[in-house]
């Protein structure tokens, strides 16, 4: 039963009385980029786009695990979940009455309704409380991990990388096993289908034939007691080895090359064009602008600042499909102008200086990245921000 309207007044009132609790004690761990402020899928993206183009320098091997919860909203303990807040501070009168208690269901077929039973399990689907539940209901799991660098949202990202294949699939391996006895005890199970494997090498290293790599998924049964002993363990079950994955909306393949995302992204935008070309018959130039915006910018924008690194020839069919949406958009015009033109005239940003706006967006007014050592004085030491010691004021 989705929650009424009314409910969710006092329900995104605590919710943000929680968001400044967490916030101020800095209860939530810094590996969780879902359902809290000023932090989304695209920071997630950023960072771990940007760490493996740093290790790609050096061409080692990059091992990534994604492994996604299986109807994770649906089976969150209600007694893990209350003893969670205990434990992080949210008591009293808030806790003592729990929206999660006293809450029923019934199964109706044809004309017979059963009677009704309580909810143990789960939180209420559209709530506005129960991804934030879910965050701190998973929020010790960086407990389970050591060498791995670990992300997560709904689905969580393992990537381990060394010089040595053998080394980051051992290692791996065993973060993998700890994962899997952490979520066995919280209750949690993941989706095998979405649960895959990809090693990650530079274009450059040489070897087109990928290397099959193993990593065995145990059963619940010997998770506690035949863990620690793989030669009596039997469990035949390896996740699977994949090329390429969709992420949080983008498609990472196995050289980082970006290619299987921009053509993916491609036939949405070719599409988006065809409706655009459609459309200039109908409407003008002011709303096809509008129309270009929410189609063919918002998919343009998504992530740009991650695939935007590939080579320059996948950027430029990206590059030739807005130029052919700008020459729809100026069909009307009667003016006689230049492409370059068309772009000032519609206040239209291509691709690439789209990035450099986002960029500064991100950056302005941003404490962590302004300098604090600035001053007035005419120099060119950096670090310390005077050539010599300033004059007695």
């Amino acid at each position: 039963m989705l929650p009424s309207l009314v409910s969710k007044i006092p329900e995104a009132y605590v919710a943000d009385k929680l968001d400044d609790f967490l916030e101020k004690f800095n209860l939530v761990d810094p590996n969780q980029f879902g359902y809290q402020r000023n932090k989304g899928t695209t920071d997630l993206l950023e960072i771990v786009t940007e760490k493996i183009y740093q290790c790609l320098n050096d061409r080692p091997h990059i091992v990534v695990s994604f492994v996604d919860f299986s109807k994770a909203f649906d089976i969150l303990n209600h007694g893990k979940i209350l003893s969670t807040l205990e434990n992080i501070g949210v008591r009293g009168n808030l806790k003592r009455k729990s929206y999660l208690e006293d809450r029923k269901f019934n199964l109706k077929v044809k004309d017979f309704i059963s009677r009704d039973t309580n909810v143990t399990r789960g939180v209420p689907q559209g709530s506005i409380l129960g991804p934030k539940l879910f965050v701190l209901y998973v929020n010790d799991i960086s407990a389970c991990f050591d060498k791995c660098i670990l992300c997560l949202l709904m689905t969580l990202l393992l990537l381990y990388i060394h010089r040595v294949l053998k080394v980051a699939t051992v290692n791996l391996q065993k973060e993998f096993v700890n994962f899997q006895k952490w979520a066995h005890d919280k209750e949690l199970t993941t989706n095998n289908k979405k649960t895959v494997l990809m090693h990650i090498t530079s274009p450059q290293s040489g070897k087109s034939v990928p290397v099959l790599i193993k990593i065995k998924k145990h059963e619940n049964q010997c998770l506690h007691s035949l863990i620690n002993s793989e030669a009596e363990c039997h469990c035949e079950h390896f996740m699977e080895q994949v090329s390429s994955f969709k992420y949080l909306g983008v498609i990472i393949d196995e050289h980082f090359s970006w290619q299987h995302h921009i053509d993916s992204l491609s036939k949405k935008l070719f599409f988006c064009t065809m409706t655009l070309w459609k459309l200039k018959y109908f409407f003008p130039t002011d709303t096809l602008l509008l129309i270009y915006r929410s189609l063919i910018e918002s998919l343009m924008r998504y992530c740009l600042t991650s695939w935007v690194l590939a080579s320059k020839v996948h950027i430029s069919r990206i590059q030739n499909i807005q130029d052919r949406c700008v020459r729809i958009i100026a069909s009307k015009n009667i003016e006689n102008l230049n492409l370059e033109e068309l772009y000032a005239k519609f206040k239209i940003l291509k691709i690439q200086t789209l990035l450099g706006y986002k960029y500064i967006l991100k950056f302005h007014n941003n404490p962590k990245f302004q300098k604090t050592d600035t001053h007035c004085y005419n120099t060119r030491l950096e670090k310390t921000g005077y050539l010599n010691p300033p004059p007695n004021v």
